[in-house]
């Protein structure tokens, strides 16, 4: 019979099966976080390849949309060369005009242009104060054929803004006339790269071809030689028959435009009669000094006075609105002179003419041969305010602004008290 001892209690199995759970569990636990591991590593992979892939697909449309533009840069460097042939064929028939035809070519001194600038504007002046009639009147306001609201915004934007603080000051419209028609050529006739067109294109081609050969001169040529060339080649372009037709065709334009721009001012004389004493007054002798200045070597430009002139007086032509327009001179003068106490400045009346010379091949600084002229009033009581044709023209540009009124009340100008 078998002994006791060998018969097993079972008691042991359990005891032995603990550790080996917790060791399996433990290792369960292991993968899964591995697991999880893995598959957020997978995913992280699967997201970068997507963005890849939509980067690749933006690339691809990228090169096929550079491919087209490419295609289409082709296309226009084709042109491109085809116009240049065009441009080297006219340059090289200029090229001969200016070396084989060019007439002798005598350039306007620096004394002459400012006596003849400052004569333009005495003329200017004479002609504006002959011209405005005080026969049909309002009030101070002198009253033509009104404009429709676009013309009459195409006239005020024709104001500088100190003129525009002054619409309301009495006495002041003829100066303010003047005012326009000097902002009116500036702009016409002297701002231009060249005062009147020289072909009969749309967009001034010839002109803007020669620009572009000066400035691509201009790396490799100094000041001198780049002006000297632009100016015979506009001397011998100027002195084609067919160049006086448009120039005439040009100022016809301007005058009518200019006398559309006055005709609110009641000047005397009809329409047709203003347009011809704007050309033959104004237009023609303003057309005959640009042509100087724009084929001279110097260059010489219109500049208005700076903002704040009111500080400045003794460097500005003065007319004095209180003593009826007649010159005052503030030279030697300070904003703080007591000479100047009871000084306003008003508005400005013309631009300054300048220089700028070349020498040793550079240009230089601007300088003023003919100074600006402004408009001031020397009293010590205010400028009185009324109805002015300037006014009436200023509500009906703008039509929501509300009335002016000018029932005793008195215009405060920029002044030093």
């Amino acid at each position: 019979m078998a002994s006791a001892d060998a018969i097993p209690t079972g008691h042991g199995e359990p005891g032995n099966m603990a550790p080996r759970l917790q060791e399996l569990e433990a290792r369960l636990s292991d993968e899964l976080k591995l697991r999880r591991y893995t598959e957020r590593v997978l995913d992280k992979r699967q997201e970068e390849l997507e963005l890849k892939e939509a980067k690749l697909l933006h690339l691809s449309q990228t090169v096929q949309r550079l491919k087209r533009e490419l295609h289409e840069a082709r296309n226009q460097l084709d042109s491109t060369k085809i116009q240049l042939q065009t441009r080297s064929t006219q340059l090289n028939e200029v090229r001969d005009q200016v070396f084989r035809l060019q007439p002798a070519r005598s350039e306007i001194t620096e004394s002459e242009a400012k006596s003849l600038y400052q004569n333009l504007c005495k003329s200017i002046q004479r002609w504006v104060e002959s011209r405005m009639s005080s026969l049909d009147s309002m009030g101070g306001a002198r009253v033509g054929t009104m404009p429709g609201a676009l013309q009459a915004y195409r006239l005020v934007a024709l104001l500088r803004e100190s003129a525009r603080r002054c619409i309301d000051v009495d006495q002041s419209e003829e100066f303010h006339v003047f005012a326009i028609i000097m902002n009116y050529i500036a702009l016409g006739l002297f701002s231009r790269s060249f005062y009147s067109p020289i072909d009969e294109s749309n967009d001034n081609a010839t002109q803007l071809w020669i620009d572009k050969i000066e400035e691509a001169m201009s790396g490799q040529r100094d000041a001198e030689f780049c002006r000297n060339w632009r100016s015979d080649t506009l001397t011998t372009i100027t002195t084609h028959p067919r160049f006086q037709v448009i120039r005439d065709g040009y100022l016809d334009f301007l005058s009518k435009d200019l006398a559309s721009f006055l005709s609110p001012f009641a000047l005397r004389g009809t329409q047709q009669e203003l347009q011809k004493s704007i050309r033959k007054n104004i237009l023609d002798p303003a057309a005959d000094l640009a042509h100087q200045l724009h084929l001279a070597t110097p260059v010489f430009t219109l500049k208005w006075p700076v903002r704040h002139a009111w500080s400045r007086l003794e460097v500005y032509d003065c007319t004095n609105l209180a003593d009826g327009g007649l010159p005052v001179d503030f030279t030697g003068t300070e904003a703080n002179s007591p000479s100047r106490k009871n000084v306003s400045y008003l508005f400005d009346l013309a631009p300054g003419l300048f220089i700028e010379r070349i020498e040793s091949g550079k240009r230089l600084g601007p300088k003023a041969i003919a100074r600006p002229q402004v408009l001031v009033h020397t009293a010590p009581t205010r400028c009185v305010q009324s109805y002015t044709t300037i006014r009436l023209l200023w509500d009906i540009a703008d039509p929501e602004r509300p009335p002016s009124r000018v029932n005793g009340q008195r215009v405060a100008a920029q002044r030093r008290e």
